[in-house]
């Protein structure tokens, strides 16, 4: 499997990028939800991210469940990451 993955990690330039935007802890804070824009290395949004989390036992947050999702454009101008919500 690593290796299906080795061409976004392999160069010096990661091809991609992705910062949470959202962050929210569910219940007792062992359940979190986060989401954000992915951009390309010209800074243009070209997904969205959707995370599920888990807090261990040992304190160590944990990915449960990670999707891309296409990018809902409201305009023709892409959304930078900047310009994303917050």
């Amino acid at each position: 499997m690593l290796d299906a993955w080795r061409g976004f990690f392999a160069g010096a330039d990661a091809p991609f990028s992705w910062e949470p935007v959202t962050v929210v802890v569910i219940g007792v804070g062992t359940l979190a939800y986060s989401s954000g824009p992915v951009t390309d290395q010209q800074a243009t949004v070209i997904a969205e991210f959707n995370s599920m989390w888990r807090r261990e036992s040992d304190g160590v947050w944990r990915l449960v469940f990670d999707k891309r999702a296409p990018v809902r454009r409201c305009g023709a101008t892409p959304l930078t990451a900047s310009a994303a919500p917050h």
